[in-house]
């Protein structure tokens, strides 16, 4: 039911699951779902194709709002950028005519598509609020061109307000002179979907890892090393690997060649159901990333009440802490091993319950979605005063 008919957002989403990469840009999808009972909401997204010519596409989703997706023509070169950000003015345009005349503008990811949303909320002086996720910031330096730190400080200073998922990113996004009005707000989880299961075997120790499997970013390599070295002081464990797609075959060639294949079960992408499934029969959740934003498996790992070994990662201690996990630094292999077999020595301290505690009182769709409209509440009635 939609219990605030006034409000009429359009969502300009850089980031959104597309048929050859289903998990780019959930959180936004499910920000959207969390949203949409609480307002009118379109989401406009881009894809590039072979042809010469723009097409949109609009489709309602079955959360209940409506997902305009423009198809623009693909390039190399510079013309890329600019068929894109043609694309979502078009896209944005095309809403506009259609009727649906948006009080709310809000811009997923800083990017150079972000000009288009920019146009839209100067030329109407509608509030603009931004969303961002970018492990990047979690970097001692994010690696930003210097296009996209001027883009992203004018933007910032525009907006209304800018939803950083840990307020460690929300520091370093001010620290790198985006002045701007913030607000943490983390991941969604469903946590009626993700929950405590209730037939968990004793032995063995069950570890999970879910991922892109992607070596740069996730650290895969170490996570193995380290696991072939719990395996030599402590035997009775596996470690359940989900996600990847071209990943799975270099894990697998990985674990072989450490003699592994007996420790290891490597899934590659499965549904939610099957991964909600083997969260519930696993004991601790386990990611050794060198840089995250707030992963989403770790806050569904959480709801399903596992304690998590995870890198420190900045932003990351807002979750995982000593009653709900184990950090161990970017990259140290050897702590790694020492908190696995910790883990598996001290696992009855941890209390399920109030692990995923903090994630439905934090992360739960409801919450997330009244936090997002109360802020486009607020900034709609300083608006009118001004008028």
């Amino acid at each position: 039911m939609n219990t605030k008919p006034n409000i009429k957002v359009i969502w300009l989403a850089t980031w959104w699951p597309r048929p050859n990469h289903p998990v780019l840009g959930i959180f936004t999808k499910r920000d959207a779902e969390a949203v949409a009972p609480y307002c009118d909401l379109v989401v406009v997204h881009a894809m590039p194709h072979a042809r010469n010519n723009f097409i949109i596409e609009d489709t309602v989703n079955n959360k209940g709002f409506q997902e305009v997706l423009v198809y623009y023509p693909n390039s190399n070169s510079l013309f890329g950028w600019f068929n894109m950000i043609r694309g979502y003015f078009k896209a944005m345009h095309w809403v506009i005519q259609k009727g649906f005349t948006p009080n709310v503008l809000h811009l997923h990811i800083v990017s150079i598509a972000g000009l288009a949303i920019l146009y839209l909320h100067l030329k109407h002086k509608i509030p603009l609020f931004i969303s961002e996720h970018w492990s990047g910031f979690s970097m001692v330096v994010p690696p930003i061109g210097w296009f996209n730190k001027w883009l992203g400080k004018l933007l910032v200073r525009r907006s209304s307000g800018v939803f950083a998922v840990t307020k460690a990113m929300a520091d370093k996004m001010i620290q790198i002179g985006w002045e701007g009005d913030y607000l943490v707000n983390p991941n969604v989880v469903d946590t009626d979907f993700f929950t405590i299961g209730s037939n968990l075997q004793t032995s063995p120790f069950r570890f999970i890892h879910v991922s892109s499997l992607d070596e740069e970013h996730k650290n895969i390599a170490g996570l193995l090393r380290a696991t072939f070295q719990v395996a030599m002081q402590e035997p009775n464990f596996t470690i359940t690997i989900i996600g990847g797609d071209e990943g799975t075959a270099q894990v697998e060639q990985m674990a072989k060649s450490l003699g592994l294949e007996d420790k290891l079960r490597i899934l590659g992408i499965q549904s939610a159901e099957v991964v909600r499934n083997e969260m519930q029969a696993s004991h601790a959740f386990v990611l050794f990333s060198n840089r995250e934003g707030l992963p989403c498996v770790i806050l569904e790992a959480m709801a399903t009440g596992l304690p998590v070994i995870s890198s420190n990662i900045q932003g990351l201690e807002e979750w995982v802490t000593p009653k709900t996990g184990v950090l161990v630094p970017i990259g140290d292999e050897a702590l790694l091993t020492a908190a696995m077999l910790k883990m598996m020595a001290d696992y009855q301290r941890y209390e399920k319950n109030e692990i995923r505690k903090k994630i439905v009182r934090e992360c739960s769709y409801p919450v997330v979605g009244r936090r997002i409209v109360g802020a486009y509440e607020e900034a709609l009635a300083k608006a009118k005063k001004r008028s």
